[in-house]
């Protein structure tokens, strides 16, 4: 595979999926069936809590938190500067304010405090978020939470399988959410959870997710998910996207036109005014998703440790160029690198992504957002200097698999053509 393109991601789905998928179809188990059951205890039991509900997005199992802890309109809401924007509009849509705190530098997680400092006589919950699969300073957020009586809902969409201390992301806080959603490390066509440990609050989710009205996506659109999940996955494995998918990128880029980054600022631009009633908070988890999703819980562990080795492989190979790292993760913190995020020197991101294209190596500036300066929302803006300075200098490096040490080398060695440190040599 060494000489091979290397993509900046990879969509996990699996043949053990796609069939998964195929036999419900062909049982006609697309809204309802018992595979519904066995993966929302299965989630329930790898996250470690006692209750776990399906929900149609992470968003919406943010939502069925807060109104389940009691929130009402114009309550804030303590989050991250540093985050995915779709998730202020499921802030702002029912009526509560979003608090933007900025991030720790190393970390890319809301600084505990500058947290602190933002609470005020309104602040009624944290979203606590463990961005790119690193867990949160979670001590400190929930020792600060507790002192002003606070509440805390985990936001572990990215961090599936990762650890904190001997708790797993999706055990802390008073109740947490996943996201099973394309590019997460596992796939449920879209969807989440919910999760919690407390009964009476379990009954009170239920009853708020049922409020809400869900109705089951169209089995048209089940289809057209499964269908795109599978093409992504296939185009984006190392053999295919050498001989399709790169190519595009390359000469694009030699045009100075990153189309697909373009295309991911529109889907954005597209969601900053919300229509009233997005799909997204409104639709139900149906069980052919929960058919694909199962047979992806039994390689979770192994993919999540090959994308952490693959980072401490990579970390240990670029220390030398001036590229800032994230922090590692340590046996208290246990990092699942869903992405692994990296600064480059100020105004050279476009010729680092150029020159590593030339290698055969696809970078780009990520999805994930600086939230403090959005023109249509003036009324959040606040000074967060570390999430701004990360804005203006990410940039997202491969560690997924199935790439290994030979890509690893393959990407050290791109970015050291392109960032020479002194005495600069080729690795082998």
């Amino acid at each position: 595979m060494s000489d091979l393109k290397i993509p900046r991601a990879k969509v996990y789905f699996p043949a053990s999926a796609w069939l998964a998928g195929v036999r419900a179809l062909a049982r006609g188990r697309i809204h309802r069936g018992p595979e519904l059951e066995q993966f929302r205890a299965a989630i329930a039991e790898a996250a470690g809590r006692r209750h776990a509900l399906l929900t149609a997005s992470g968003r919406q199992g943010i939502l069925v938190a807060l109104n389940a802890l009691g929130a009402q309109p114009g309550d804030e809401v303590l989050m991250p500067a540093y985050t995915c924007r779709v998730i202020l509009w499921s802030l702002l849509v029912p009526g509560f304010r979003p608090v933007l705190v900025d991030i720790e530098r190393d970390t890319y997680n809301m600084d505990p405090r500058a947290m602190e400092a933002r609470i005020g006589p309104r602040t009624r919950f944290v979203l606590m978020t463990h961005m790119h699969g690193r867990p949160a300073d979670v001590g400190a957020t929930l020792e600060i939470a507790a002192r002003h009586g606070l509440k805390v809902i985990e936001d572990a969409a990215d961090g599936i399988g990762g650890y904190w201390r001997d708790r797993r992301m999706g055990a802390l806080g008073d109740a947490s959410i996943m996201s099973f959603s394309l590019y997460k490390n596992l796939n449920g066509l879209d969807g989440g959870a919910v999760l919690c440990d407390d009964d009476e609050l379990a009954r009170r989710m239920a009853e708020e997710l049922e409020a809400l009205a869900p109705t089951a996506p169209s089995t048209a659109t089940l289809v057209k998910r499964f269908v795109t999940a599978m093409v992504t996955s296939f185009l984006t494995h190392p053999l295919v996207f050498s001989w399709s998918g790169f190519w595009p990128i390359y000469f694009l880029d030699r045009l100075r036109l990153d189309v697909m980054q373009k295309l991911l600022v529109k889907l954005d631009d597209e969601e900053r005014h919300p229509p009233g009633r997005p799909r997204e908070l409104f639709e139900r988890f149906a069980n052919f998703q929960a058919a694909v999703a199962l047979p992806q819980l039994r390689t979770l562990a192994a993919d999540n440790a090959a994308r952490r080795e693959n980072a401490r492989y990579l970390a240990e190979l670029v220390r030398d160029l001036p590229i800032e790292l994230p922090a590692q993760g340590t046996p208290e913190q246990w990092d699942i690198y869903l992405n692994y995020v990296v600064r480059v020197p100020a105004g050279t991101r476009d010729r680092v992504i150029s020159e590593c294209l030339r290698a055969g190596v696809d970078l780009y500036p990520g999805y994930v957002e600086c939230l403090s300066n959005l023109k249509p929302y003036p009324d959040l803006a606040h000074e967060c200097p570390n999430a701004e300075d990360l804005m203006a200098r990410k940039l997202y490096l491969p560690v997924h698999p199935p790439l290994g040490p030979r890509e690893m080398r393959r990407i050290a060695n791109a970015l050291r053509r392109a960032l020479p440190p002194a005495g600069s040599r080729r690795l082998e």
